[in-house]
């Protein structure tokens, strides 16, 4: 029988099931079952020696254990296959909420579309290591197509801005009856946190000094760090607005007079 005892295959693409007899010289016969007494379904094609059924497109209704009996003469044997569909097309989904420096927020990995449940792992890691995990068992499985979720509850701080988050999914089928997976995929994605953090360490410096004779031109600049970059408003004795870009700054004023004390 051909495949093997146990078979993966993506959903959507065909599987040919080959049941072969040799060495008979009398009448041979065959048949195609299922251990659940359904019809086998598919399209079955005979030759002398050999019949073929042909499941297109594998799904989950295909995931079963195929029985091919075969005859020579009165002499009867049998054989077993389980078919195991399995459907991870897409890479996993990384977002956010606003990270705010110091406020509660979250990352999430979603990996939609994925049959069977069971046997997939999702990992969240940030700059490679860990940070939470979870696989899916046995008693996960269903037969149809799912979206796994993973979130990362955290507060983000200053230093996180820029880190990269990574969300690893993989999945690991095989024969229960051996110890080693037979199919075993992994995809991932990653991208890099933009924590906002609000200004500080905000200065402003005036050239050449604060006193100055009347005529000299004089600079004033203003800096501040933050995420993103801050906005910068000047005012004079409080009144009048003037919001400057960084490149915009220093602001110069040229011949300095009365009218310009503040």
């Amino acid at each position: 029988l051909s495949p093997s005892a146990w078979v993966a295959v993506p959903s959507g693409d065909p599987l040919v099931l080959s049941c072969t007899m040799t060495g008979c010289t009398a009448n041979k016969q065959f048949t195609w079952s299922r251990t659940d007494d359904s019809s086998p379904g598919g399209a079955t094609i005979k030759t002398d020696a050999q019949s073929n059924l042909t499941l297109s497109p594998v799904g989950p209704v295909w995931n079963r254990v195929y029985i091919c009996r075969l005859w020579c003469g009165a002499a009867e044997q049998q054989r077993k296959v389980t078919v195991n569909s399995y459907t991870f097309l897409r890479d996993p989904v990384l977002s956010s909420t606003l990270l705010l420096a110091g406020s509660p927020a979250s990352v999430t990995c979603e990996l939609p579309g994925v049959f069977p449940l069971c046997g997939f792992t999702l990992r969240l890691m940030k700059n490679g290591e860990p940070v939470e995990e979870k696989a899916w068992k046995d008693e996960d499985c269903e037969e149809e197509e799912k979206t796994l979720t993973l979130a990362h509850q955290f507060v983000p701080s200053r230093e996180d801005h820029g880190a990269e988050v990574a969300c690893v999914a993989e999945m690991s089928l095989g024969d229960p009856r051996e110890k080693s997976e037979s199919v075993r995929i992994l995809r991932n994605s990653t991208q890099k946190l933009s924590v906002h953090c609000a200004p500080r360490n905000t200065t402003i410096t005036i050239a050449p000094s604060e006193t100055v004779r009347k005529g000299v031109s004089v600079s004033i600049s203003c800096t501040s760090s933050g995420v993103p970059d801050p906005r910068i408003t000047l005012r004079r004795n409080g009144l009048g607005v003037m919001e400057l870009l960084p490149k915009e700054l220093p602001l110069t004023i040229h011949e300095v007079g009365e009218d310009r004390k503040s």
